[in-house]
């Protein structure tokens, strides 16, 4: 899962990555580009380390998620603007970083923080990209369906999907929500509509973490979930070694890092659960969707076992803590045999069974 860290110039981004990261902070006042700075940020999870400490593993392998940092989002035209928000389309989902703190040499507008008005510039950029895309895939597509060609009658489908795509843009600035077949959703998601993703804001607070009620009150009033976090100090906190940190953490009245926090909002806001496999061998924890059935799970490990898949042995994880072994959840009744379709559930401990590839069924 691939989560970009976007926001204006100043906006305490960087901060933010190097909070969730422990990597130092890029510098500021970086121009415009794609150049995108990745990070693996392990998921924390009690039940994988209840599970690891039952099995002691040899490989013991939690979830992760994928924050990238990019340079600030300028909303004046200028070089290199159009590339950055195009690598942003490869992301998933968007972390969308929001100034909540003061700072007297703040070298850009607005020196006090108005997070909603900083969403709204955002939001109108975002939207001013994806016409950009729109307008230019469909002055091509209104001329190729006149020639005829092997993709005449494909172009013509695209075209009157994304005509229907670009009224809603039109009509409401974003296609959040927009309801879409799944054929339809199919032919529109390889854009990467920057108005579709899912967003995740983020205020960055002074150390305190002080913040202004009518804000969260606004973001809440456009159906956003935001997350506070005291980015700076985290940066500082991250950057200690890790038998340190919880006292500093205690000190300035932090429950949990910005990275535990952040996780949970993401899992939450875009539905994502994880399921387990374990034994001696590897203890790993997986990320799928909510919904995703066993062969999608399976799919997930390797496209093998989803092709070949047979059986999914399954029990929850709240069980198996009670049954103690595999074996006692199958003498209980609690460790089941599902099939391709079975919706997986969130701390599902699952072995699948299947064909292997060129095996005899």
């Amino acid at each position: 899962m691939k989560l970009a860290i976007a926001g204006l110039p100043g906006s305490g981004k960087s901060t933010l990555f190097a909070a969730l990261s422990g990597l130092a902070p890029a510098p500021p006042g970086q121009p415009p580009s794609a150049k995108r700075v990745p990070a693996a940020v392990k998921v924390p999870d009690a039940r994988l380390e209840q599970l690891r400490d039952i099995f002691k593993p040899e490989k013991y392998t939690p979830a992760d998620l994928e924050f990238s940092d990019f340079p600030g989002i300028p909303t004046s035209e200028i070089k290199g603007k159009g590339e950055l928000l195009g690598a942003m389309r490869e992301a998933e989902a968007l972390v969308i970083c929001l100034r909540g703190f003061e700072e007297a040499s703040y070298p850009y507008a607005r020196p006090a923080p108005d997070p909603v008005a900083d969403l709204k510039a955002l939001l109108d950029e975002f939207q001013l990209a994806d016409l950009a895309v729109l307008e230019k895939r469909l002055d091509r597509l209104r001329r190729d369906v006149t020639k005829p060609s092997r993709t005449q009658e494909s172009d013509k489908r695209e075209l009157a999907i994304l005509e229907q795509v670009n009224k809603v843009m039109e009509e409401k600035g974003t296609l959040r929500g927009m309801p879409l077949r799944p054929e339809e959703d199919a032919l529109v998601r390889p854009y990467g509509f920057l108005t579709m993703k899912t967003l995740l804001p983020v205020l960055s607070l002074p150390e305190g973490g002080k913040s202004d009620p009518a804000w969260t009150t606004a973001l809440e009033g456009m159906g956003l979930k935001p997350v506070g976090i005291q980015a700076r100090i985290e940066a500082e906190i991250g950057a200690l070694a890790p038998e340190e940190r919880a006292g500093f953490l205690k000190d300035y009245g932090i429950t949990e890092p910005a990275s535990a926090r952040l996780i949970r909002a993401a899992y939450d806001t875009l539905g994502l659960i994880a399921f387990f496999t374990m034994g001696e061998d590897e203890v790993r924890a997986w990320t799928i969707r909510k919904g995703d059935t066993a062969v999608i799970a399976a799919g997930k490990i390797h496209s093998d076992i989803a092709k070949g898949f047979v059986r999914a042995e399954t029990i929850s994880f709240e069980d198996f803590k009670v049954a103690g072994t595999l074996a006692e959840g199958r003498n209980k009744g609690t460790l089941r045999l599902e099939g391709k379709d079975y919706p997986m559930r969130d701390g599902d401990c699952v072995n699948f069974r299947f064909t292997p590839p060129g095996a005899k069924a």
